[in-house]
């Protein structure tokens, strides 16, 4: 690798950047100064398809987990063309992809059951404890099942949490490409603290 930055640099990256290879982190970097790809290519000695493909991998995982921000100018798109097509132009990939991932998400959250919607809501809307929402379902008389059996206490809501996001990630998987290989269950989660659950 022909390019290296400190340490610090490398820190400042996001958890899930700083995962991967040192050659992502590094074109991460790149991408944050706002380097084209043909620079990246030149400054750290990469074949052509190398480059391309450290990028896109990259642009994914910022895009999975919330980042993508860092790495991109701010785009506006007119309110007439907000749910129509719009214009290619830089970023545009990333948008639609992002977009498509939103979309497949809250298709995915439908198909989930009654029951697994309404305690990702609680957790992730309303962002209440494993503790609150035990509490809550005692206190309303809201039964909610998880495996055939009543959710009594917190670990059984933490269950309950855990199965509907695996559940989440794999119908997410199926309907996008930002599935399978790049999104990890702790990714989804943070994905849903960020956007929310709509019920």
């Amino acid at each position: 690798m022909a390019a290296y930055f400190s340490d610090t640099a490398y820190q400042r990256l996001p958890v899930a950047v700083r995962k991967m290879s040192k050659e992502a982190q590094t074109v991460c970097i790149y991408l944050r100064l706002r380097k084209s790809e043909e620079t990246i290519r030149e400054e750290m000695a990469l074949p052509p398809h190398e480059a391309a493909r450290l990028i896109a991998e990259v642009k994914r995982t910022l895009i999975v987990n919330g980042n993508y921000d860092i790495i991109s100018d701010p785009s506006f798109v007119p309110l007439e063309e907000a749910d129509g097509a719009v214009a290619d132009g830089p970023g545009m990939e990333e948008s639609v992809m992002a977009r498509n991932f939103l979309r497949a998400l809250r298709g995915a959250l439908e198909s989930l059951s009654r029951d697994d919607r309404r305690v990702l809501h609680l957790f992730f809307e309303r962002h209440m404890t494993a503790v609150e929402i035990a509490g809550f379902l005692k206190g309303t008389g809201v039964r909610l099942e998880h495996g055939g059996a009543a959710v009594t206490g917190p670990a059984d809501v933490f269950a309950m949490i855990d199965r509907a996001v695996k559940n989440l990630l794999d119908a997410v998987g199926e309907a996008t490409p930002i599935g399978r290989g790049t999104l990890t269950v702790k990714g989804l989660k943070d994905v849903l603290y960020q956007t929310g659950v709509e019920r």
